[in-house]
């Protein structure tokens, strides 16, 4: 069965992105750029595609958009600031404790830590 003839109706209130927040995020991109705009399309029809099949496409899915947030990355402000730092850094004008891999390192550990308790919080919940 194909997607187009499946595709109405969906329930618009069971979704983890509101209109409000697709236009958010991506009008900036697709409003003037049609390409731009088919070219998320094609990926979100192909996602819908390949979950509706039940074939047990969701780990492609899941692979190949984690393929795709490493291939932004790149594009990223996260990125550009890194690589400044990073310029910084080469110029030795940054003091220790600014150096790129101890900032960077103190992040991921308080985020690691902020993860770990969150998901403490939802095992305990579901426990209940």
């Amino acid at each position: 069965m194909s997607v187009a003839t499946t595709f109405e109706p969906f329930d618009r209130e069971d979704v983890f992105y509101d209109l409000e927040t697709w236009a958010g995020m991506f009008e900036p991109v697709v409003k003037d750029n049609p390409g731009a705009a088919d070219s998320l399309a094609l990926l979100l029809y192909k996602i819908i595609r390949v979950l509706s099949t039940g074939e047990g496409g969701a780990e492609t899915v899941i692979n190949t958009l984690k393929l795709g947030v490493e291939w932004i990355y790149p594009f990223s402000a996260a990125h550009k600031m890194s690589f400044k730092l990073y310029l910084y850094y080469l110029e030795c004008v940054l003091t220790p404790q600014d150096f790129p891999e101890d900032l960077l390192r103190g992040a991921i550990e308080r985020a690691e830590a902020k993860a770990r308790e969150i998901e403490s919080q939802a095992d305990g919940e579901d426990s209940q």
